[in-house]
């Protein structure tokens, strides 16, 4: 069982067909700690058979995926158990799914096509039948990123009749993109400010909830972390009293003092109750556990040139800190046409990172639009497109957020503010 000390892995082999071996699971050592739930016992002689037989399906998906805005549900079908059979995922049938991958797959593989689904590690059995599987996709230009961060926060495979490996849905209805994160804000030229905490990215595809609590280490006890739903947005939770100022994500950003942060424990569990009413509220129609392997780095721990954060520079005339100058810049006079935001960038020197990704977005009263974007770790510029206004806003506010996440999922980030 070698141990990748880089990587912070640890792989097993099956040796019984050769000196050499074959790679039958492989799982982080932050993930080896003593675990908060039963362990899920499954036939040996199962393990290396069924972990082999999902790597070879999830490497047919990933050439299927490299064909990028050419993909069709066609394509995807085989790999998923057909409607209704296949029940719900985040609150999406099978059909939603394919078309969500459809719509994100070209964003996903712009920094290089994926050239292998790696580490499957069986997580446990699923209730709805079939295991609970994470698997890491890797890509050209040497990223990767984590399934629970791409794909779906739970991903669960079963057999059909003919004894292929199929995604199958995971019977939950909310969908969850949470994180630990780092933030930086570059607001004007002397002025920069950091926090850290966990960030709240939960959505709810059906409506079928109205608010939610989260509990857990390092938040509030009792109580925890009240959410509803987001004015106008039937589909996104957002905190029901924020507990920060913040230049942008108010509304998502928990913060937590650095004391409290270097006290959470490693693989700090996170309940998330799901409710069908505003307070008071009556019994959780769902509840989830989040596993978060690290915490979040400390504001002393990313302080000055600590090469924790990724550095963003807007290109040419865009390297302002100015709304108006930089919406004016960025249309040239042509009203209506397409945008574009020019930047150079380099990676965290201090991390073991795994991918990075770019998000830059426009508010005010007239006109708001976003665009996002993977950024490939062989490159350090980009150009970022997005549709313009008619007619150019002259106050609002402007973000240029580049990401960087590490290999135990961690988020640091850094923001380019116009305003």
């Amino acid at each position: 069982m070698p141990i990748n000390t880089s990587a912070g892995t640890m792989s097993v082999f099956d040796k019984t067909s050769g000196t050499s071996g074959i790679t039958i699971g492989s799982a982080l050592m932050s993930q080896m700690a003593t675990p908060t739930q039963p362990i899920t016992q499954i036939p040996s002689t199962a393990v290396p058979t069924d972990l082999q037989n999902i790597g070879a399906m999830l490497n047919n998906m990933g050439t299927v995926l490299n064909k990028g805005a050419n993909m069709t549900i066609a394509d995807l079908t085989p790999f998923f158990v057909a409607d209704p059979g296949f029940g719900i995922n985040g609150g999406m049938t099978a059909f939603q799914v394919m078309t969500l991958l459809q719509l994100s797959v070209p964003t996903l593989i712009a920094q290089g096509t994926i050239t292998q689904m790696s580490n499957v590690t069986f997580v446990g059995n699923s209730p709805v039948g079939g295991y609970k599987i994470s698997f890491f996709v890797r890509f050209s230009d040497g990223s990767m990123t984590m399934s629970n961060m791409t794909f779906s926060d739970e991903m669960v495979v079963a057999k059909n009749a003919s004894n292929a490996w199929q995604f199958k849905g995971n019977g939950h209805r909310s969908l969850l993109f949470n994180n630990m994160l780092t933030q930086q804000w570059q607001i004007t030229a002397t002025t920069s400010q950091t926090e850290a905490g966990l960030i709240f990215d939960m959505m709810d595809v059906e409506n079928a909830f109205k608010s939610a609590v989260a509990t857990g280490p390092g938040l509030p006890s009792p109580g925890g972390v009240m959410f509803i739903k987001e004015p106008g947005n039937p589909i996104l939770f957002v905190m029901s009293a924020s507990n920060n100022s913040l230049p942008t994500m108010e509304s998502t950003f928990f913060t937590m003092p650095d004391a409290t942060i270097s006290s959470l424990p490693d693989n700090a569990p996170v309940i998330f109750s799901f409710y069908s009413s505003l307070p008071p509220r009556n019994n959780p129609m769902e509840q989830r556990t989040m596993i978060y392997p690290k915490r979040c780095l400390t504001r002393a721990e990313a302080a000055g040139t600590s090469g924790v954060f990724p550095i963003v520079t807007p290109a040419g005339n865009l390297n302002t800190h100015s709304f108006s100058t930089m919406m004016n810049n960025m249309m040239g006079g042509m009203m209506g046409g397409m945008m574009s935001m020019n930047f150079t960038y380099t990676t965290p020197t201090a991390l073991p990172f795994a991918m990075m990704t770019a998000d830059f977005n426009i508010s005010s009263s007239t006109f708001s639009n976003e665009a996002i974007q993977t950024l490939p770790l062989n490159r350090t510029s980009m150009t970022m497109r997005m549709q313009g206004p008619t007619t150019a806003p002259t106050t609002g506010t402007g973000t240029l957020n580049i990401t960087a996440t590490d290999i135990f999922g961690r988020n640091v980030g850094t923001a380019w503010m116009f305003q």
